[in-house]
């Protein structure tokens, strides 16, 4: 295994087995209960999604900052399907 595969191994083993030791976002002000942050230093945060256990990696200055741009790809990415008003009406 190389080292790269070795390192997300390791990712995946400390998050699977509660190791890392996640912060909530209402006790820094963000009334937001779905997710959980961790510092990683040098402006990189990890957010993970507490229903499906899916992780993200966001660098940022502080864990509100990782939460806006993660919460703005996220609104990008479920409007990506959707049609325009003017795509619409071309239809019809």
């Amino acid at each position: 295994m190389d080292k790269i595969d070795s390192a997300i191994h390791e990712l995946f083993r400390a998050v699977k087995e509660k190791d890392i030791k996640w912060n909530d976002f209402p006790s820094i002000g963000l009334s937001e209960s779905y997710y959980r942050w961790y510092y990683a230093e040098n402006r990189l945060y990890i957010i993970m999604d507490v229903m499906t256990n899916g992780i993200y990696f966001i660098e940022a200055r502080s864990p509100i900052e990782a939460f806006g741009i993660l919460a703005s790809k996220l609104d990008e990415a479920m409007r990506a399907g959707e049609m325009t008003n003017e795509e619409y009406d071309e239809l019809f």
